[in-house]
């Protein structure tokens, strides 16, 4: 059932699973990874405005999780109950997967607790398919959110271009986002329904810092030039970089995270379509007047020393964007950055995320 809320003045399809990856050898014995695509099209059928181009593109990425959990799937005896997860601005897959550094693969070390998780690079980013970033949107990430989750519940499976005999589908969803991919995942919870739990960290729609609101002018500066190509001026054009220096990027996200796991996110940050930042204030808006009815349990986590989006100013006026649904949890992690996967402090984030999805069944 859905729920209202009266907010005052506040201003401001489908591929998936079939082989274990090569080369990617888990740190313990029950984990395992699998390849998973998903085709798609980029399409915006949301209230939120924004550009797209209607053409077809293929998700890349990994389910990750223990190999029990597989087999009994396969078998029949326990549905599979994953979290989808969303990387924000400046990264790809490897924000969740980040195998380099085992203790700090989130998936991993999720999947060690008994989670599942499928983690994607998303239209635009990384081995995923690029459109031209001016005809990229928050509400055309969203419905291709929408198509992945459908392709995920249906159960009907691919791996490249040939058919497999299908995979057990999945029974309940989580769907997470970070940072920028909160909008994502919030417009695709109240404009679809079709996920049964979200985790939001690191954003407010109406709590953004100085630094922030300063990082997304320059971006857009850059974008309304024309923005740069993708894929090293192979690619596309029209899009940016969120931080538009290395030393942005180390200000705006890696506070109390070790040099090395630092300077490997540095060298993996990406460019951002420049149809994302230009649409950021039309998710808001849009934030604001629906996510009130959002009904599902929702998760708010925060990096105490988040630069972008610190608390309380941050998850206060989230918590008021949720003050009717009567499942939300609120984490503030001490001594944690915005990047709260990448962080000394990843392994209470991590307890605190598994200790809230096994809570609701996941």
């Amino acid at each position: 059932m859905k729920r209202t809320l009266l907010i005052l003045a506040l201003c401001c399809t489908s591929l998936a699973i079939v082989a274990p990856v090569a080369g990617a050898a888990p740190s313990k014995p029950d984990v395992t990874e699998r390849r998973v695509s998903f085709s798609v099209v980029n399409d915006n059928d949301t209230a939120s405005q924004g550009a797209t181009d209607h053409q077809p593109y293929t998700i890349k990425g990994h389910m990750v999780g223990p190999r029990s959990a597989f087999r009994a799937a396969r078998r029949g005896e326990q549905p599979l109950s994953p979290t989808l997860y969303l990387h924000g601005l400046s990264y790809s897959s490897f924000f969740w997967h980040l195998r380099e550094f085992p203790e700090y693969d989130y998936a991993a070390r999720m999947a060690d607790r008994g989670h599942v998780s499928v983690v994607i690079d998303r239209l635009g980013y990384g081995q995923s398919g690029k459109p031209e970033g001016m005809l990229d949107s928050y509400g055309g990430q969203a419905t291709v959110v929408n198509q992945i989750t459908e392709d995920l519940r249906s159960g009907t499976y691919r791996f490249g271009s040939s058919r497999s005999k299908p995979e057990p589908p999945v029974d309940r969803l989580a769907l997470a986002g970070h940072s920028a991919s909160v909008f994502i995942a919030q417009i695709a919870a109240y404009t679809f329904d079709n996920v049964d739990a979200l985790l939001l960290m690191s954003l407010g729609d109406l709590g953004a810092s100085p630094t922030a609101v300063l990082g997304f002018a320059a971006t857009q500066s850059v974008c309304s030039s024309g923005g740069r190509a993708a894929d090293n001026g192979r690619g596309p054009g029209g899009y940016a970089r969120f931080g538009q220096t290395e030393a942005d990027f180390r200000a705006f996200h890696l506070f109390n995270v070790e040099p090395r796991v630092a300077d490997r996110a540095t060298r993996l940050r990406t460019l951002d379509p420049c149809g994302e930042s230009g649409t950021a204030l039309q998710a808001i808006a849009t934030d604001v007047l629906s996510t009130n009815t959002i009904d599902e349990p929702v998760l708010l986590l925060y990096g105490e020393n988040d630069a972008l989006f610190p608390p309380p100013q941050s998850s206060v006026t989230q918590s008021l964007l949720y003050a009717g649904n009567d499942d939300v949890t609120l984490e503030i992690v001490p001594n944690t950055p915005h990047a709260v996967t990448l962080a000394r402090t990843a392994p209470d984030v991590r307890e605190r995320i598994s200790a809230w999805l096994k809570d609701r069944g996941f």
